[in-house]
C-alpha cells in the first residue's frame, strides 16, 4: 500500500450506491479486517463487517447513523476493552484499515458522534468489558451527494487543514519548526497534517526536540468531551493522525518506538501531553 497516495485520496463519503459488493471485493474487505494491525500500546481492537439487511433502495440508513449515511449496505464496526490508550489504538487500527480500503476504491466515513452504539452491540457480540468507539460505512461512493451533505461540508470545510507552522514546533510550543529542519520526517508530518478529525478540529500538536524525539499533544475542545462521553473522540483523532505519521515513516524505512515520557516533554498551557516517538538507529 502506498500510504501517501491513500492518505491524499481518502475522503469522507456519506452517500453510497445501494448495491452489494462483488464476492471478490467483499472477500478482500474481509481479509483486510481480519489482519491484525500492530498498534502502539498493545490494545486489541477487533472489527467485523456488518451487512445492513434491512436497507431499502433510496432510503437513508436507519441503523444508528441519524440519517448521515445513505445507501450503505455494509459497515465496519469494532470493539475494544476499556484500558489506557484504547481509543488511541482503536483510531490507529481503524484508520489503517480505512487506508487499505481506499486503495480498493471504496468509500468510508468515520462515525463517532452521529452513532447509536447500541444498534451495533448485538451484531458485534459486545462483551461487558468492551465498548464501540467508532464505526465506518464501506461501499461504492455514489456519483452525487445530497444537498444536506453539501451543506455539512460548507459548515465544516473538511478539505481545509491548518498550516504546518500552527501544528509543529521546535523544542517548545510557540517556536516554529521550519520545514527545512524536518529532514527525513517532512513527508510523515505532512501526512499527519492531512489527517481527518471530528468536526475537522485537528486537535494534534507536535514538538520536535533537539534529541530528535517527537512529543505529541492534544489541544482539546471541551465541547467534544462534554457532548460525547462514550469514547474520547479527540484521542481517537490523535490515533488516526499518528497512524499516518507512523505508517509513512515505516514506508520510508524509518524505525522508532512509542513512549510516554511526560517528564521529558516540555509543558505548555492549553496542551495535554499524550505520547512521544523516538527514532531507533
Amino acid at each position: 500500500m502506498d500510504i501517501q497516495e491513500a492518505v491524499r485520496k481518502r475522503k469522507s463519503v456519506r452517500d453510497y450506491l445501494n448495491t452489494s459488493l462483488s464476492g471478490e471485493l467483499k472477500e478482500q474487505v474481509q481479509q483486510i479486517i481480519n489482519e491484525k494491525v500492530p498498534v502502539p500500546f498493545g490494545n486489541k481492537p477487533r472489527f467485523s463487517l456488518i451487512e445492513n439487511q434491512s436497507l431499502k433502495s433510496g432510503e437513508a440508513v436507519k441503523i444508528g447513523t441519524y440519517g448521515y449515511i445513505k445507501g450503505a449496505k455494509y459497515f465496519i464496526a469494532g470493539a475494544v476493552e476499556r484500558k489506557p490508550m484504547a481509543d488511541f489504538d482503536y483510531g490507529y487500527a481503524l484508520e489503517t484499515i480505512i487506508l487499505k480500503l481506499t486503495t480498493l476504491g471504496l468509500g468510508t466515513c468515520w462515525l463517532g458522534g452521529t452513532l447509536r452504539r447500541k444498534d451495533f452491540a448485538g451484531p458485534l457480540g459486545l462483551a461487558p468489558d468492551e465498548y464501540i468507539p467508532a464505526i465506518t460505512p464501506v461501499g461504492i461512493p455514489a456519483a452525487n451527494e445530497r444537498f444536506f451533505v453539501k451543506i455539512q461540508k460548507l459548515r465544516v470545510n473538511p478539505h481545509k487543514r491548518k498550516e504546518f507552522e500552527t501544528l509543529f514546533f521546535y523544542n517548545q510550543p510557540g517556536i516554529l519548526l521550519e520545514k527545512e529542519k524536518t529532514g527525513r520526517y517532512e513527508q510523515a508530518l505532512e501526512m499527519l497534517r492531512l489527517s481527518p478529525s471530528a468536526d475537522n478540529f485537528q486537535p494534534w500538536r507536535a514538538v520536535f526536540d533537539s534529541k530528535g524525539i517527537f512529543h505529541f499533544y492534544l489541544k482539546r475542545s471541551k465541547i467534544m468531551r462534554t457532548v460525547i462521553k462514550t469514547a474520547d473522540l479527540q484521542l481517537i483523532d490523535l490515533g488516526i493522525a499518528l497512524s499516518h505519521f507512523d505508517l509513512t515513516l515505516k514506508e520510508n524505512g524509518i524505525a522508532g518506538t512509542w513512549e510516554q515520557t511526560s517528564g521529558e516533554a516540555p509543558l505548555a498551557s492549553g496542551l495535554e501531553y499524550v505520547v512521544s516517538w523516538k527514532p531507533v538507529f
